[in-house]
């Protein structure tokens, strides 16, 4: 019997640090990092959709825009 009651409770004791390893695994921060502000969330969100609405009002052609695509996002989106 004695046997049995050591396989319990090391079985015990796995599930229990298992359940502590997927809670803190859950945990919303890691202890990592800050949460960013509002201000620095709107400074990320460059995303611009097909239909240009995020675009500021103004005009410009391709020719124009050439040089400010090739030095802001030729690196990721390719030369043309």
């Amino acid at each position: 019997m004695g046997s049995r009651k050591l396989f319990l409770f090391v079985i015990a004791v796995v599930m229990t640090l298992g359940l502590c390893l997927v809670a803190w695994a859950q945990s919303p921060t890691y202890g990592l990092g800050k949460t960013p502000t509002a201000e620095e969330v709107r400074a990320w969100d460059i995303a611009i959709s097909p239909e240009g609405k995020e675009l500021p009002e103004g005009s410009g052609s391709a020719k124009e825009g050439a040089g400010l695509y090739a030095q802001k996002c030729a690196a990721c989106h390719g030369k043309n």
